[in-house]
């Protein structure tokens, strides 16, 4: 795979942004399971992809400015656990907004909650050995899809989850390419976003 092309698959399908995609996808793929009005939905899309996306990124642009960090792409190991951990919080944020605000459907706080453990974990393992959150970031969509597919046998989540799958050995393929990480770092955030993610939702 070409360098640029690469990077553009990685922009795009940054491990920030799947919250925002997949509740995308629970919203208008499965209108009947979160039946919000669509300004409402817009609305929650916005929160999500403020708090899962915008503010991380903010956060890790001003480490980049302290000299905290090398590089946005926090290539190093040991540079990514103040990052990681600034990230976890702002999920841990949406995870209890959603819990605690009356109006927000359940499911919506059970899916949170998956994403954020997978978030945690991989903070965790930073302090020991580097994870691919690309890689665990599209898996975990799979497992969040799984997961409805599995209570919602009614639902239809194939196309979503055929694409997800698609999508994992697209970045993984792209992460190669960069020489962002080995074989054995993009395994583990596989098996790490598909289970967690699932494992939420089933239990």
């Amino acid at each position: 795979m070409h360098q640029t092309l690469a990077k553009v698959i990685s922009y795009i399908f940054h491990p920030a942004l799947i919250p925002t995609y997949v509740f995308s996808i629970i919203f208008f793929f499965a209108p009947s399971l979160i039946s919000y009005k669509p300004e409402q939905k817009l609305m929650l899309l916005t929160m999500i992809f403020l708090l899962t996306f915008v503010l991380p990124s903010m956060s890790i642009y001003i480490y980049y400015k302290l000299n905290m960090i090398s590089s946005l792409a926090i290539t190093e190991r040991k540079e990514r656990v103040v990052p990681f951990l600034t990230i976890s919080l702002f999920y841990l944020i949406m995870c209890h907004f959603f819990y605690t605000q009356p109006h927000i459907f359940p499911l919506m706080a059970w899916v949170m909650l998956g994403i954020t453990l997978v978030v945690g974990l991989i903070t965790v393992l930073t302090f020991f050995f580097k994870v691919s959150v690309h890689s665990a970031g599209v898996s975990g969509g799979i497992g969040v899809l799984l997961g409805l597919q599995y209570l919602y046998p009614n639902e239809n989540f194939l196309y979503p989850i055929l694409f997800f799958v698609f999508l994992t050995g697209l970045v993984a393929s792209a992460r190669l390419a960069l020489n962002a990480h080995s074989y054995q770092e993009l395994i583990a955030g596989s098996v790490i976003g598909i289970s967690l993610t699932f494992i939420t939702l089933y239990l």
